[in-house]
C-alpha cells in the first residue's frame, strides 16, 4: 500500500469514482451481471490490503479513473463526541467515515434537523465510553434524516456491501430517543440494538417514536433489530416501516412494539439465493422473553406477519404477548416451506423440547382476500378457529383471534 492508516476496517469500505458509487463484488458470478448498468465493480483483499477494480469493456482514461477514486473509511469517525454532556447540534450534514457520528459515553446531546450517514458504514453509533465504560444516556435525535446514500437494488447472494446500520446501539446506551426522523437505505438494519451480558452491555429504555424506516433503494434491509439478554425495555411506537427486504427482528426482554405500520416486507433475492425467505413482518428471535407486539398493522408481508421460531440453541422464547394486531394479506408468497398462506407461525426445530412456550396470542384480526389464512403451530397447519382451540398447549394463552372479511 502507498500509505498505511492507523485504523482501517475492510468490511466498512465504500468506493466512488468521481461522484458515482461503485458496488462491491462478492462473487465472481456477479461480474457476469448483464442487467447491471454500471461496468465497474471492486473488491478489497484485506490480507495484503489490495484494492481491485474490475471493469467490463475498455478503459479510455485509466489515470483519470485512479485520480477520481474516493474511499469513505480513512477515519473511524466523522464526528466523535466522547465523555461529553449538554451539546446541541442542528442543521448539519454529517457523512463519511466508518461512523458518521459516534456518541461514546456522552449524554444530553441533541441533534435536530441534521442529515447524517451519507457515504458511511454506520450512520450513528451510540455506545459506552472507550476509557471509562460510562453509558451514553438521554440523547435525542429529532427530525433528522439518517440516509446512507447507498442506491443499489441489483445485488444478490451476499448483503454485506460496506453499508451496515442507520443507528447502532451497542454496549451501554440508555434512555435515548429517536423522534420524527427518517432512516433509509441501510444494508443491514435501519435501527440495531445489541446488548450482551458477557460484554457487560445494557441497551435499555430507549424510545423510537413516529419515525419512517424505508429500504426502497437497497436489496436487503431489516427495519429494526433488538438482540441480547440485556437489551430490554426498549419501545417502538407509531413508526412506519416499509419496503424492507428482510424481517424486523425482536429479541431481548420486555421490549415493546406498539401501534406501528409494517408494509411491503418482501423476500429479498439475497436470502432466496441462500435457500430461505426473510419477508416476515416480525421475527421473534433469540432469548425473547416478556416482549409485546401489540396493535400493529401488518400489510403485504410475503411471509407470516409474525414468526416465533427456533432453529438452534438460541434460548427460550416465552411469555411474549402478540395481541390486537391487524394482519392484511400476509403469507401469500412463502418461500421454500411446505405450507402457504400462513399469517402466524410458531415452531421449534431445536432438539430441546418446549423452548417456545407460555406465550400469549390474543385478539389478533386477519383480513385475507382470495385465500384462507392459516396458522402454522408446532407442525400443525390450522385455521384461525382451530388455532384458538389450542389454548393451554405449551402453556400458551390463545383466545379471540379471528378472520374478518374475505
Amino acid at each position: 500500500p502507498v500509505e498505511e492508516f492507523e485504523y482501517f476496517d475492510p468490511k466498512a469500505v465504500r468506493i466512488w469514482v468521481g461522484n458515482n458509487e461503485k458496488l462491491r463484488v462478492m462473487l465472481f458470478e456477479e461480474m457476469k451481471c448483464k442487467e447491471c448498468k454500471d461496468n465497474i465493480r471492486w473488491f478489497f483483499e484485506d490480507k495484503e490490503n489490495y484494492l481491485y477494480l474490475f471493469v467490463r469493456g475498455e478503459i479510455d482514461h485509466l489515470d483519470k479513473l485512479k485520480n477520481e477514486l474516493q474511499i469513505n473509511n480513512i477515519n473511524i469517525d466523522t464526528l466523535s463526541i466522547q465523555n461529553s454532556k449538554n451539546i446541541s447540534i442542528s442543521d448539519l450534514n454529517i457523512g463519511g467515515g466508518k461512523y458518521a457520528v459516534a456518541l461514546r459515553g456522552s449524554s444530553f446531546v441533541n441533534f435536530t434537523n441534521c442529515s447524517i450517514g451519507k457515504g458511511a458504514f454506520v450512520g450513528i453509533e451510540i455506545t459506552n465510553s472507550l476509557d471509562s465504560n460510562a453509558s451514553s444516556n438521554y440523547n435525542i435525535l429529532d427530525k433528522c434524516d439518517i440516509d446512507s446514500g447507498f442506491n443499489f437494488t441489483n445485488y444478490r447472494f451476499h448483503s454485506s456491501r460496506g453499508v451496515q446500520d442507520g443507528i447502532f446501539f451497542v454496549g451501554k446506551a440508555k434512555q435515548n430517543k429517536i423522534i420524527d426522523s427518517t432512516i433509509t437505505n441501510w444494508g443491514h438494519s435501519g435501527i440495531n440494538l445489541f446488548a450482551s451480558k458477557e460484554n457487560d452491555g445494557d441497551v435499555s429504555f430507549n424510545e423510537f417514536i413516529s419515525n419512517t424506516i424505508d429500504g426502497s433503494k437497497v436489496a436487503y434491509m431489516h427495519g429494526f433489530t433488538t438482540e441480547g439478554i440485556t437489551c430490554s425495555h426498549n419501545s417502538f411506537t407509531s413508526n412506519f416501516f416499509t419496503n424492507l427486504g428482510a424481517r424486523n427482528q425482536l429479541g431481548g426482554v420486555e421490549n415493546a412494539v406498539y401501534r406501528n405500520y409494517f408494509g411491503n416486507i418482501y423476500n429479498s433475492q439475497i436470502k432466496k439465493d441462500q435457500g430461505y425467505g426473510a419477508g416476515q413482518g416480525i421475527w421473534i428471535q433469540a432469548y425473547a422473553k416478556n416482549n409485546y407486539v401489540t396493535e400493529n398493522i401488518f400489510i403485504n408481508c410475503d411471509e407470516a406477519a409474525i414468526s416465533l421460531v427456533s432453529y438452534q440453541n438460541d434460548g427460550k422464547k416465552e411469555k411474549n404477548t402478540i395481541s390486537g394486531n391487524f394482519i392484511i394479506n400476509c403469507g401469500k408468497h412463502i418461500f421454500n416451506k411446505p405450507y402457504q398462506n400462513c399469517v402466524i407461525e410458531v415452531f421449534d426445530k431445536y432438539t430441546e423440547e418446549n423452548s417456545i412456550k407460555n406465550n400469549n396470542f390474543v385478539n389478533n384480526k386477519v383480513f385475507a382476500r382470495g385465500y384462507t389464512p392459516k396458522i402454522y403451530y408446532h407442525d400443525n397447519e390450522l385455521t384461525i378457529d382451530e388455532f384458538n382451540k389450542q389454548i393451554g398447549r405449551y402453556d400458551d394463552f390463545i383466545i379471540g383471534n379471528k378472520q374478518i372479511g374475505n
